[in-house]
């Protein structure tokens, strides 16, 4: 009983109820078991309580660490699961840390900062890890309904398919996360077809890996080709990106898309119809479409060259990137504004007849940190005043 005990920490008041004790019972169990193979792992863990989900067919049941001891969990997750299905029969086991949410008003409770890691979007990211371990998450999409109810639809590593048994747990997956967070989910394991057609537009360099967004973006490529109503489709059969990165804006966040040269000819012609798509798929990202460029410095004899081409010099690429970004709004003017202390501000102006065309004008702050992010260089964006 002492021992049990040991393995269950409430909260300051709270009562344990009778599936807590039972879940600290097999816990403690588990670790003196002779077989035991994780007992060095779980001498300092506990549980700080446990609840059961209905799920259609079943019950899911969820297990609650306190955060101080997850890093351990994290460790043995797999086996752990297993353990406790066996002494749980006919009940998918989850396990979960626990985490606090902090809100807006957080300088009320005597913080200066809220860590990113205390935010609500952060806790629900988390909350998803946690539910689907040791799995992982290869990819993340939200679907939007006509009557702006959400779907979040998450995509797991397939080369955990077959093991675990997980491929039952997914109704279990999306029971608990919208117990936990009141928000609908999906939880799924890509198709070979679509992950062949998906990789077919996304070619990263030798060696580099693709990054959750990368194959998000590939993703959305293809279904954009796919769709029905697509009027591009015989333009997006040859495209393909090379990756994709998030830039932080100010009041929001800026994606962008880098293409292959080789494609950018057929990609700017359809890239106002294009970044339209890219945005319903992707919703409160400024989406940006962007050519990948090689510099060549002085130095390109050394590589075997006898002529630079002057769109390879440092300030044809900058120039050729501005013109990328605002596409396809053209610009109209550039001026160069140099402070006392010899900081420069380029100046970029836009053709006034797009001002109110695709939302642009709340773009431009996008622009200019993407601008920053790529060349290092403060730009500033605008419409010509009347």
């Amino acid at each position: 009983m002492l021992n049990t005990r040991k393995k269950l920490v409430k909260d300051k008041g709270a009562a344990p109820t009778e599936l807590d004790q039972e879940v600290a019972k097999a816990l403690f169990d588990i670790e003196v078991s002779p077989s035991c193979d994780i007992k060095a792992d779980l001498k300092d863990v506990y549980i700080s309580g446990a609840k059961d989900v209905e799920v259609k067919h079943g019950v899911a049941m969820v297990v609650h660490f306190p955060f101080r001891v997850w890093k351990t969990v994290k460790k043995i997750q797999g086996r752990l699961i297993r353990e406790l299905e066996k002494k749980f029969t006919r009940k998918h086991v989850v396990l979960v840390a626990n985490r606090t949410i902090l809100d807006k008003n957080f300088r009320r409770k005597g913080l200066k900062v809220r860590p990113r890691s205390r935010t609500l979007t952060a806790v629900h990211e988390s909350i998803l890890d946690d539910l689907v371990g040791p799995t992982e998450i290869v990819g993340k999409r939200t679907r939007i309904s006509v009557d702006g109810s959400k779907l979040l639809k998450v995509i797991l590593d397939p080369k955990d398919k077959d093991k675990e048994n997980i491929e039952s747990k997914l109704p279990a997956f999306a029971a608990v996360y919208k117990k936990l967070t009141n928000k609908e989910a999906q939880f799924m394991f890509p198709t070979a077809s679509s992950m062949l057609n998906t990789r077919k537009k996304l070619v990263k360099d030798k060696g580099a890996a693709p990054t959750e967004l990368d194959q998000e973006v590939a993703k959305a490529l293809f279904d954009i080709e796919v769709s029905p109503s697509c009027d591009i489709k015989a333009d997006l059969k040859d495209v393909y990106i090379s990756g994709a990165k998030d830039v932080e804006v100010k009041h929001g966040v800026a994606m962008v898309v880098h293409f292959p040269f080789r494609v950018w000819k057929t990609v700017k012609k359809i890239q106002g119809r294009l970044i339209r798509e890219l945005e319903k798929k992707f919703t409160r990202k400024h989406v940006v479409l962007v050519a990948n460029r090689t510099i060549l410095d002085k130095n390109f004899r050394r590589k075997g060259l006898k002529v630079r081409p002057r769109s390879r010099t440092l300030t044809a690429v900058h120039e050729s990137i501005l013109d990328d970004l605002v596409g396809p709004t053209e610009i109209v003017g550039k001026r160069t504004r140099i402070s006392v202390d010899g900081s420069k501000l380029l100046k970029v102006i836009l053709d006034p007849k797009d001002k109110d065309k695709e939302n642009i004008e709340s773009k431009l702050p996008a622009f200019a940190a993407v601008y920053k992010k790529l060349t290092n260089k403060e730009a500033q964006f605008m419409f010509p005043t009347a």
